[in-house]
């Protein structure tokens, strides 16, 4: 008669461990496919295993770099924002938000590329201080600034 009331508990302790090994399992799995799928998998099976918290911020994780690397491959204004607007504080935020502003310049820059005058470079300049167009701005602001400098002495 003991061993009738040993034979729950010692099944309830294995099914226990067996769950236990099976969560494990499921982890190593799930971290060696390093997928979104692979864990939601795990999720699903084991949402309440001490792992799920990891699990959940690997999605995260691996979703930002998925919509990262959709973003920088397309390389457009479109791209980047749609990134802010999924990924807002996502790892790549900063730098989604200076190649905008990247492309942003360079479009600029090459909007008042034919008809620049000092008033136009200077309002450039004011909005963007910095980047390879900024320099050439300068450099243009210079020239037209040299060249208005000689006709004043002139007609004095």
């Amino acid at each position: 008669m003991n061993i009738r009331f040993m034979l729950l508990p010692v099944l309830f302790l294995a099914a226990a461990l067996s769950a236990c090994d099976t969560a494990a399992g499921d982890w190593r799995k799930a971290t060696a496919a390093n997928t979104v799928a692979a864990y939601q998998i795990f999720l699903e099976r084991h949402g309440g295993d001490e792992h799920a918290g990891n699990a959940r911020g690997r999605i995260l994780a691996l979703q930002d770099e998925q919509a990262w690397t959709a973003a920088r491959a397309a390389n457009t204004e479109e791209a980047y924002n749609a990134y802010l607007k999924t990924e807002g504080g996502g790892v790549h935020a900063e730098e989604a938000r200076y190649y905008l502003t990247g492309l942003q310049r360079a479009q600029d820059w090459a909007a008042i590329q034919n008809a620049a005058s000092v008033a136009s470079l200077q309002a450039f300049l004011q909005k963007y201080p910095q980047g390879v167009e900024s320099n050439q701005a300068r450099d243009r602001l210079k020239e037209l600034s040299y060249r208005v400098e000689p006709a004043k002495s002139r007609k004095r």
